[in-house]
């Protein structure tokens, strides 16, 4: 299977001062130059079934590169939840907590102290998605989706040796692509417990 895992271009969330990652804002003006690149070099593909999350900055970023293709939505792979900070502002944030901004994700989401889900969550979450994904079965799959999703899929593929997870720095409207092999990696996701997820339409 070739993979294709694709940032979505830049909302409006952070001009609007929203902390939360779950605020649905739509893309930001001048998306389409920011998402040039990736279009002109993946949107041509022969036949890929495109995958999203349900959040609107990644639904509009896959029907802007695929016009003319189905967007598959698949609730798992949403943006992860900010707990208590979820419908706070920067503002607020910054106020309540001083220094928190300034965290890592690792920090943050190791053992998160505001009801974050945490980044075990996050990965048992994102990797039910991901293994409805894989059950197409596919010749191209792109799936369009957020930062910390894009990281957990990648580092699931493609595993360091040291156990240390790469940082996949996608810009946004960015892309990343690999050659998979899907059934051994539908395997891998079995053993995890990651065939229970359902996709949404």
């Amino acid at each position: 299977m070739d993979l294709i895992l694709v940032r979505h271009a830049t909302s409006t969330r952070v001009e609007l001062g929203v902390w939360s990652r779950l605020f649905d804002a739509p893309l930001k003006g001048g998306f389409e130059a920011e998402l040039a690149g990736t279009a002109s070099e993946i949107g041509g593909l022969t036949d890929p079934m495109v995958f999203s999350s349900p959040l609107a900055r990644c639904r509009a970023t896959a029907a802007h590169i695929y016009p003319r293709r189905p967007v598959h939505i698949v609730d798992s792979l949403r943006a992860y939840h900010s707990g208590r900070f979820e419908g706070a502002t920067e503002a607020e944030v910054l106020a309540a907590q001083p220094g928190y901004a300034d965290l890592s994700y690792q920090d943050k989401f190791r053992a998160p102290r505001f009801g974050e889900e945490s980044i075990a969550e996050q990965t048992e979450r994102v990797l039910r998605g991901f293994a409805e994904v894989l059950k197409h079965d596919a010749a191209t799959t792109v799936i369009v989706a957020h930062y910390s999703s894009i990281n957990i899929m990648a580092n699931t593929v493609e595993p360091d040796p040291s156990g240390v997870d790469r940082v996949y720095d996608l810009k946004a409207g960015g892309y990343w692509r690999t050659s998979v092999d899907a059934v051994a990696l539908r395997s891998r996701l079995a053993g995890r417990g990651g065939d229970s997820a359902e996709e949404g339409q």
